[in-house]
């Protein structure tokens, strides 16, 4: 044990050294400037729209916080499968071009910004069966129905699907006031004269599916806004009708599918309305464990 001693001291001994000499001639990065944290926040207020969310990486980067409290911020990657998919996209301000574990690049330029870049990103998942719709939601298929016509909202981009038309025309996470409390839900704004059809076509069913739907407490509360027909189908089947009315509200469905239990089934959303000014439309669903 003695002659073991004489060996190890010495070792720790030069190891230390080695280490400091390293820290000292190898000196740690400089920070971002407060010049270059305005060039980022100025990207951000440029490139920012509903859905989106500050995600700063590594989450140690000083002045992100007061830049960007206005703004939904995350200080480091997403730490669940649903946070990751919580957002429509991810703005990434890095410094450097890698993303964080559990997001895809969305395809767009980096924007250098000295020190720091800016990278668009949405949440990536192996859904698997799993029973949130959040986590399904790529394997999905979504179109637009009008006249007996289909028309693919065939986009993925940015964590949603994207219909031809008007830029709020997708299907998507998104955070809304709905009822007084803000809901995580799948936004799905209808087209007046058309119905929005969201499937999933491979579905393990439990022994029920059940959820929400409603507007946004902002859209429920204009004057003459039509009401949003909501309408759930499994294997093409109606098997729920509903109404969500210009009020208030965040109302609960629940539909019984004990007796199709243990085969893949098709599940789909069908969502219109006849005028569709304001009609900000929002829904969740999963589906409960088999008894």
């Amino acid at each position: 044990m003695q002659q073991l001693r004489l060996y190890l001291y010495p070792a720790i001994v030069t190891i230390t050294l080695l280490w400091a000499l390293a820290v000292a001639i190898w000196p740690a990065p400089d920070p971002p400037t407060d010049a270059e944290w305005d060039a980022a926040e100025q990207a951000v207020d440029r490139t920012f729209r509903p859905g989106d969310a500050v995600l700063v990486h590594p989450g140690w980067l000083g002045g992100a916080g007061r830049r960007f409290a206005g703004r939904p911020l995350l200080l480091g990657p997403p730490t669940t499968q649903e946070e990751s998919l919580r957002f429509t996209r991810f703005l990434v301000i890095s410094t450097d071009d890698s993303l964080p574990a559990g997001l895809a690049a969305s395809g767009d330029p980096a924007e250098d910004l000295g020190r720091l870049t800016l990278r668009t990103a949405s949440g990536t998942t192996d859904a698997g069966d799993s029973p949130d719709l959040f986590a399904r939601l790529p394997e999905a298929r979504v179109r637009l129905v009008r006249g007996g016509r289909a028309e693919a909202c065939g986009e993925w981009r940015a964590g949603a699907w994207h219909c031809p038309g008007p830029a709020w025309n997708y299907v998507g996470p998104t955070e809304m006031s709905i009822a007084g409390k803000t809901r995580t839900c799948l936004w799905a704004h209808p087209r007046g004269g058309a119905e929005l059809v969201v499937s999933f076509p491979s579905v393990h069913l439990g022994r029920a599916l059940t959820g929400h739907y409603g507007l946004s407490d902002s859209a429920a509360t204009t004057p003459g806004g039509h009401p949003v027909r909501f309408e759930v189908a499994l294997d093409g089947e109606k098997v729920l009708e509903r109404k969500a009315p210009n009020r208030v509200g965040w109302r609960a469905f629940r539909i019984d599918t004990a007796d199709r239990v243990g085969a893949l089934h098709e599940v789909s959303f069908h969502i219109s309305t006849r005028h569709d000014g304001k009609r900000h439309f929002c829904f969740d669903a999963a589906f409960e464990a088999e008894p």
